[in-house]
């Protein structure tokens, strides 16, 4: 399992800042991380995503590793609510 995990970190590296890419990308985008744990961002990410007007934060209160398992109807209500805005 370290290893599958290890050789994916890698892979999002082999491109640099998935938030700079993400950014540059020009596309709408929400990103939706656990306050802590697996899935938090750090300040300079949480930086790069404050300068794209396109991008919009959303953390979750308290730990969560696996944020759609853990908060399904929280998730599925942003995926909603991301898709009317889209429209």
């Amino acid at each position: 399992m370290r290893k599958a995990f290890r050789s994916y970190l890698q892979y999002l590296d082999r491109y640099g800042s998935v938030a700079s890419r993400l950014c540059e990308a020009m596309v709408p985008a929400w990103v939706v991380h656990g306050e802590s744990g697996d899935g938090g961002i750090t300040r300079e990410e949480r930086r790069t995503f404050q300068g794209c007007p396109r991008i919009r934060v959303i953390t979750i209160p308290g730990p969560s590793f696996l944020t759609a398992n853990e908060e399904p109807a929280l998730v599925a209500d942003l995926v909603v609510e991301a898709l009317a805005q889209t429209h």
